[in-house]
């Protein structure tokens, strides 16, 4: 186990910042949190998982030379499972054209009402449910994305210990 100091005040810019990339560059909810998982409960997974490190550690100048994405992420290969689901996608679109349009609807009227029907729970359902998971997957959070800005390198939150100085 890796120990770094840091201050308070460090480690709360550097979460807000983590979040702030997360909100701006993917779907992040109200509900979510330091503890949500990347592919499990903001369903990013496969290209676009690959596509999100690399922003990343980009922006907080990360090494993620031992990075391995396949033990954080599923492919996205289309199985004869995702074939069988098209009617449900369709379903999904359609609901989330008619949800769009209502929350647009309301916003003049009732702001609150409106944010609670366009949200993309529905989106969070489909991948608990119906997205393929390579079990051998291990889970990567926001809270593992925040130690790795703070290491400057790839590291998972279980692995460094944070010292308050």
């Amino acid at each position: 186990m890796i120990s770094r100091k840091i201050k308070y005040s460090e480690l709360r810019s550097t979460i807000v910042s983590v979040i702030d990339f997360m909100k701006t560059e993917y779907m992040w909810e109200d509900d979510s949190s330091l503890n949500s998982e990347l592919e499990k409960d903001l369903g990013i997974t496969g290209d676009d998982a690959y596509e999100m490190i690399e922003k990343f550690s980009k922006k907080y100048m990360i090494d993620i030379s031992n990075f391995r994405f396949d033990q954080y992420f599923s492919p996205e290969v289309p199985t004869l499972s995702t074939l069988l689901l098209l009617p449900f996608y369709v379903l999904m679109l359609i609901t989330f054209i008619i949800k769009t349009f209502l929350a647009f609807i309301l916003i003049p009227v009732n702001k609150a009402l409106s944010d609670r029907i366009y949200n993309f729970k529905i989106i969070k359902l489909y991948n608990r449910i119906f997205r393929s998971k390579n079990k051998n997957n291990l889970s990567l959070t926001i809270a593992d994305l925040v130690v790795s800005a703070i290491c400057k390198e790839f590291r998972r939150r279980n692995e460094v210990k944070l010292e308050f100085c």
